[in-house]
């Protein structure tokens, strides 16, 4: 199984770095735990804390976030075919889920432990260096895209507010 882990890591864009480091490749795949997640599961539970980063395997899951009303609607789908990862931010520090990931279809996912991670990269400091400057990177992206977003929702909030005037 451990080959498959492998093959997929080389296709996750956090792994980038070290997806030509057989040795890198093989350290990751032996920490991690394959799980299985029937559908209509939450993998993920906004509000709660949380120690892993999950690698979808296979199936498809909803990135989902709370409304005022305590209503879930759904943020993005993703699928395993497209190398899709979340739970992140949790290698990085100790707050609480940002999001509810519930499945969509049966899935299985590669669990990643913050504790493995870093004792990983206390083992190996460069392969730790290139996988946290990598989920820094996506964490950037992610944070211009809401900053961006939150600049339209502003224009669209005081265009309303001129025209009821």
């Amino acid at each position: 199984m451990n080959q498959s882990f492998i093959e997929k890591l080389k296709k996750v864009s956090i792994f980038e770095a070290i997806k030509e480091d057989p040795s890198a490749l093989d350290q990751f795949a032996g920490m991690m735990e394959l799980r299985h997640v029937p559908r209509g599961q939450a993998i993920i539970k906004e509000g709660d804390e949380g120690d892993e980063m999950f690698i979808l395997f296979k199936g498809t899951v909803e990135v989902c976030k709370n409304t005022l009303a305590k209503d879930l609607y759904t943020v993005v789908k993703l699928s395993a075919e497209q190398n899709a990862f979340f739970g992140e931010l949790a290698m990085i520090d100790n707050d609480r889920r940002s999001a509810t990931v519930v499945a969509s279809t049966e899935c299985d996912v590669l669990v990643i432990n913050k504790q493995h991670f870093l004792e990983l990269g206390n083992k190996n400091s460069k392969i730790g260096l290139l996988i946290t400057r990598k989920i820094s990177e996506i964490l950037g992206q992610r944070l211009r895209r809401a900053n961006q977003d939150m600049v339209t929702l502003y224009e669209a909030l005081v265009g309303e507010i001129e025209e009821s005037t």
